[in-house]
């Protein structure tokens, strides 16, 4: 039905009069992913990862219709030190996957695309995988048929006897630890991954995208031209975080970067990045860490005037995104079409 409108929309010409409106306001986009693994798997089964199919056709869609240009250079727009072409769109990675460098970075170096990499050094460093990815690896590998979870005085029971059920509770226990502070999240999983009978070796095992970089492919996506940034050191939620503990997370994780690359770590993407997950005080030690910049995931898009340490990115895709819908997204109208919905009150 969506892709239906998107076609009719297209033809009627309003994702070229968005573009065109929009045109002097530029997009971050976020990804994480880029598996060649034809889509299916249940450790990908929200597309965080996308197929190099979909997304090589999108990057050729960016280089056709937009102008993609490198964060630094967003950067020096908001500040003032330069200006931009329209259409301009800034390409990002969160996490730290070595399909990125496998799989997309040769498709952008193809295409002339600059990107920025935001890495989980702990990821990277010690192949400590990040806590999302263990719940959907646990869930994934277990043969037990149903797991009781105990949360807010009542027990849920979560059946885990095939796919679709194993997906569900994916999102339900990710849910739920989302809301969590990261000791007793940390206590929760352990009591979960117990109860499921897996270990560390299982879960690495369970998908091979779940693969970090290599401290070595750190300098190489350098070498490369592609930024390296921070995204933290243990993916913590920095609102929730202490002083001393949110220093450690930006402090030491640029340190290393830095010493990895012998460049200059300068960008940082907050681990979530919803509202929420960053504060004025994230802020300050963002800044006082030495810092340039701090991306979000709040959707929409960069204007002049925005806080350089909260710069909003789009979220554009799955693997079951046409290029019609991208190509939609990228223009602008739908998110408006769904500011005004969220903002209609039908009258009583």
């Amino acid at each position: 039905m969506r892709g239906a409108l998107y076609s009719i929309s297209n033809t009627f010409g309003v994702e070229r009069l968005f573009t065109f409106l929009n045109r002097d306001r530029p997009m971050v986009l976020a990804f994480h992913g880029v598996t060649s693994e034809e889509p299916g798997h249940i450790c990908n089964h929200d597309g965080k990862h996308l197929h190099l199919p979909i997304f090589t056709r999108f990057m050729e869609y960016l280089r056709a219709r937009y102008a993609p240009v490198s964060l630094n250079r967003v950067l020096d727009w908001l500040e003032g030190r330069d200006e931009l072409p329209d259409r301009a769109v800034s390409v990002t990675f969160d996490d730290g996957y070595l399909n990125v460098l496998d799989n997309a970075v040769p498709v952008l170096k193809r295409l002339g695309i600059p990107a920025t990499v935001f890495v989980v050094t702990d990821f990277v460093r010690k192949g400590k995988m990040i806590w999302t990815d263990e719940v959907v690896s646990a869930v994934a590998m277990t043969r037990e048929p149903r797991l009781a979870l105990a949360w807010k005085d009542e027990m849920i029971e979560l059946p885990l006897s095939n796919v679709k059920e194993k997906i569900e509770a994916d999102r339900r226990i990710r849910s739920v630890c989302k809301s969590l502070a990261d000791s007793e999240r940390g206590r929760l999983l352990a009591d979960i991954f117990a109860r499921l009978h897996v270990d560390e070796t299982m879960l690495k095992s369970a998908w091979g995208d779940h693969a970090p970089l290599r401290p070595s492919d750190i300098k190489t996506l350098r070498e490369q031209g592609i930024e390296v940034g921070s995204h933290s050191r243990s993916h913590r939620i920095l609102a929730r975080c202490k002083p001393d503990e949110m220093a450690d997370e930006l402090e030491t994780s640029k340190h290393w970067i830095e010493e990895t690359t012998n460049a200059p770590c300068e960008h940082f993407s907050y681990p979530n990045g919803r509202p929420g997950d960053f504060s004025d005080d994230t802020r300050h030690y963002v800044i006082k860490s030495g810092y340039r910049c701090a991306l979000t995931t709040v959707t929409k898009r960069v204007k002049r005037g925005d806080d350089q340490f909260e710069i909003p990115r789009y979220t554009l895709g799955n693997n079951q995104t046409t290029l019609t819908e991208f190509a939609a997204e990228m223009s602008g109208y739908p998110s408006l079409l769904r500011t005004l919905k969220r903002g209609f009150v039908p009258s009583s």
